[in-house]
Formats: structure tokens, C-alpha cells, sequence
């Protein structure tokens, strides 16, 4: 496997690793955790962001496949940036948002019609290989009105994806694989 593949592979590794370690101990990560995870929650944003641009070697040629991608990065607690339309059905609304991010467990949904946490929602999406929209129940976990609680996001909620069956937990955690590949393919590393 080609160096810089390998690399790619233990920064989404260390990822999962530290981001468990962390809810284990509430957060609190000794001094050198801490500067592991700020390292490695960097270097994932800027990866995502397209800003990482690893020096390459013709030995560095992508040659992984999605079977092995899908083997070596886990995604059970990685939140990945995108910016796909969502429909929103609260009780008393209908709406369009974005999605600002999604993993396999939630995603934040950016909306300027407010939400009210533990309220229930429905979100429609599409993904990129499913034919047929995505309908997904949600808890809101938490809002962000005017982006005052979080600075870094837009106006919103995050939501916790809730009474998923099998197929619709399948489906999420294809669609986040899709947005992994399909950011690694376009800066070229896998």
C-alpha cells in the first residue's frame, strides 16, 4: 500500500481511536491526548476542506478500492462536512435546510426556521447511489439559533438519527463512506 495511503488510513484510525478515549473520560484527554487530537482533528478538516496536499511519489499512486477503504477507515464517530439539500418535517412545519455535516448517528441540519430541542423530526434526503430519498427520524438534540451556541455553524440544529432499522442504518453509513471517497478521490488519495 502506498505510504501516503497508509498515513491517510491512521489519521482516520487515530481519529476514532482519540474521539472514543475522549467520551470515555468525559473529555478530559491527558496533556499529550490533547495535542494528538487537536493534530489529528486538523489534519481531517483539512482534508476535507481540500486543503491537504501531501508530497507524492510515483510509489504514492492511489490504488486502494472502496472494499478497502471501507476496511481500514472507520466511520462510527466521524462527522463529515457536505452540503446536500434536506427536507425537514417537524408537527408543525415542512421546510428545506442543509446539511452541514453527517455521520452515522446525527448530522447538523443549518435552517433559519428554528428547532426545538427534543422535538422530533423528519428528514428526507438523497444520498448519492439510493434511488429512492432517504426518510430518516430524528431527535433535535440541540439548536443553534442565529449560530450564537456554536460561532462555526450556521444557524441549525443537530440531530440525533432515532429509531433507524438495519437497511436505514446501511444506508447512512454508505452515504458518509460515499462522502469520504468521494473527498479522498478528488484530492487524490485513494
Amino acid at each position: 500500500m502506498p505510504a501516503v495511503q497508509a498515513h491517510i488510513y491512521e489519521i482516520f484510525q487515530q481519529y476514532s481511536r482519540l474521539y472514543q478515549l475522549r467520551n470515555s473520560v468525559d473529555g478530559q484527554l491527558t496533556p499529550q491526548q490533547q495535542r494528538e487530537w487537536v493534530e489529528v482533528t486538523f489534519t481531517l478538516d483539512s482534508i476535507f476542506s481540500g486543503l491537504y496536499r501531501p508530497e507524492m511519489t510515483t510509489d504514492d499512486l492511489p490504488t486502494t478500492s472502496p472494499a478497502m477503504l471501507r476496511s481500514k477507515v472507520p466511520v462510527d464517530f466521524l462527522r463529515i462536512p457536505t452540503d446536500a439539500d434536506v427536507l425537514c418535517e417537524t408537527r408543525n412545519n415542512f421546510f428545506s435546510g442543509k446539511f452541514q455535516d453527517i455521520s452515522v448517528g446525527g448530522a447538523y441540519v443549518h435552517s433559519p426556521i428554528p428547532f426545538r430541542v427534543d422535538s422530533t423530526v423528519r428528514l428526507t434526503f438523497c444520498t448519492f447511489r439510493e434511488h429512492q430519498p432517504l426518510e430518516i427520524e430524528g431527535r433535535i438534540a440541540w439548536s443553534n439559533p442565529g449560530g450564537v451556541r456554536k460561532n462555526d455553524f450556521l444557524e441549525g440544529a443537530g440531530i440525533q438519527f432515532m429509531n433507524c432499522d438495519q437497511t436505514q442504518t446501511g444506508q447512512i453509513q454508505d452515504y458518509v463512506y460515499e462522502l469520504v471517497e468521494d473527498t479522498l478521490s478528488r484530492a487524490h488519495l485513494i
